[in-house]
């Protein structure tokens, strides 16, 4: 009885750390100031949020159903929308922004790591292996430490160093380095909707391989509540991050084709998502097929010795230790070799959308379960009796997550933003108070006051819609036209063929736009803020006499 309690202590004190910890990264990382009315956004947030804000506030704000992507109005959304959905319904119902996006990114991270724990423990029936694998996910194994020792020399210095380091050691492929910035937990603080969807995830591959491992008869009506769930949770992944569908969607084959036990509940989970897929091609615009591009962001063109050099640095040890994890885990769950090897090998062959960058998924998921063998093979080390493998085993550890040791001190480090919100941004309120909440306004400049007040903008930041798939030049070329035409009846015509109901003007646009003043000059502004600048024309008032 006693050994019971300590048991539930134990696992209370781990789950309470996994909670305390996913408070901290996401209340840290994004905030609001209930004084000053500012959304207060970590630096290296900044650019995501561009885009999630304003999703968020078209739901909240605004009338976004069917959904639409608010960055380019018109057509079917191609973004996985449902956490962002969930976040605004929470905002609309009062919940402040901030908790709104973070309770649900706290619940999601916190699953997370209750699954890699659960996870880790059920395949190698060891807590210690589970408890390793949440270490691995948290501190990632890349070799950027070796960047951070190029430009700090070990000396004395080196502890203040790394207690003040503020700035990523590698963050390729935008800094030219070859770990890339998809290896930081800054992943998870930005995509808030990647840790629920891979918690969802894990816990379907857990559910099915919990019931191979424990399957006592095939009777169905013993299985259909967890067919049902399984179901459902599949189902939620349409909406909520499509390449983690197709993650699932490979280990439910997988297990499907070997293991027996779990093809009755696969069949009814299957039938009970196809509503889903049905409301799926309801409301979205798929973007297209996969794209041979192979190497993933290693240098091209392709070699393999810059392929090796590539994921060498991003995996660190675990490039190593993943495979022997795998010859070293027990018979049942080796297996499990060729989902993963799927896993690695398709997203280093395809480009899933127009940016490459977004395979990253595939990997980031790659790793999660590959902590986990990687974990299991420190666990033999250390079993060792000689103290040769057990210093080894304690090494490893320390170097495949020094680097990640040094990435969490960044984000702790990190600066902050603060973005003037409603009543402060009186732009943003006028338009909130004062237009449609379905409303769609044609921008001159991208992060635009009103994405703050949940409205439609018609052209949205170029690499958020070109990334998302959609035909981004086509409607800068139309952007172009308005803003660069010297008639009327052509301005008109463009603006009611495209559905916009209000012209945005500021006195800084973006420069590819070039607007011709003299036109602009001779109409009526409906709305016009001297002090921002900017000015705001009704669609109605400018072609009501044409």
């Amino acid at each position: 009885m006693k050994r019971n309690k300590k048991k539930i202590h134990f696992h209370h004190l781990i789950y309470l750390g996994f909670f305390l910890f996913s408070f901290y990264l996401m209340t840290h990382t994004f905030g609001y100031d209930s004084k000053k009315h500012h959304i207060v956004i970590a630096s290296r947030l900044w650019s995501d949020f561009g885009a999630h804000i304003p999703l968020i506030r078209s739901f909240s704000f605004g009338d976004n159903w069917p959904p639409e992507y608010p960055l380019f109005p018109g057509e079917k959304i191609r973004y996985h929308f449902l956490f962002y959905f969930i976040a605004g319904m929470l905002e609309r119902i009062g919940v402040r922004i901030d908790w709104a996006i973070n309770i649900p990114s706290i619940l999601g991270f916190f699953l997370l790591l209750i699954m890699i724990y659960k996870l880790g423990t059920l395949l190698f029936e060891r807590k210690i292996v589970g408890a390793i694998a949440v270490v691995f996910f948290l501190f990632n194994g890349s070799l950027s430490f070796l960047k951070f020792f190029e430009k700090h020399p070990l000396g004395p210095s080196t502890i203040r160093d790394i207690l003040t380091l503020n700035q990523f050691p590698t963050f390729g492929p935008w800094s030219g380095d070859l770990v890339t910035a998809f290896t930081h937990l800054n992943v998870y603080t930005n995509q808030r909707h990647l840790a629920p969807s891979f918690a969802i995830s894990l816990f379907i591959i857990y559910a099915l391989m919990k019931r191979e491992k424990q399957h006592h008869g095939k009777k169905i009506a013993s299985i259909i509540p967890l067919s049902l769930g399984i179901g459902m949770l599949v189902g939620s992944l349409f909406f909520l991050n499509h390449p983690v569908l197709l993650i699932t969607v490979i280990f439910c084959c997988y297990l499907f084709l070997f293991h027996a036990t779990t093809r009755a509940p696969l069949l009814i989970a299957g039938i009970t998502s196809l509503p889903f897929l049905f409301l799926f091609f309801k409301i979205f615009q798929p973007s297209g097929m996969p794209v041979w591009d192979i190497g993933y962001l290693s240098k091209k063109p392709f070699a393999w010795t810059t392929f090796f050099e590539f994921w060498l640095h991003n995996f660190g040890f675990h490039l190593f230790l993943i495979p022997i994890g795998f010859l070293l885990a027990p018979k049942r769950i080796r297996f499990l070799f060729l989902p993963m090897l799927i896993l690695f090998t398709i997203p280093n062959m395809y480009r899933f959308s127009p940016d490459m960058i977004n395979n990253h998924k595939f990997f980031n998921f790659f790793t999660i379960i590959g902590g986990m063998y990687s974990a299991h093979v420190l666990f033999r080390l250390f079993q060792i009796r000689f103290v040769f493998f057990k210093i080894l085993a304690i090494a490893l550890l320390f170097f495949s997550t020094f680097s990640g040791i040094l990435d969490f001190i960044v984000i702790h480090n990190d600066y902050y933003i603060f973005m003037q919100d409603i009543p402060k941004n009186k732009d943003a309120a006028f338009i909130a108070d004062f237009t449609e909440r379905d409303a769609v306004i044609l921008n001159s400049t991208w992060f635009h006051p009103a994405s703050i007040a949940g409205r439609k903008i018609y052209n949205g930041y170029l690499f958020f819609t070109w990334s998302a798939g959609y035909p981004a030049f086509e409607r800068e070329a139309v952007v172009k036209m308005i803003y660069q035409s010297e008639d009327r009846k052509t301005i008109c015509s463009l603006l009611q063929r495209e559905g916009i109901s209000y012209v945005e003007l500021n006195r800084n646009p973006e420069k590819f736009l070039e607007p011709i003043g003299m036109i602009w000059e001779t109409f009526k502004p409906w709305y016009d803020n001297k002090k921002t600048g900017m000015r705001l024309y009704r669609t109605q008032d400018l072609c009501e006499h044409l």
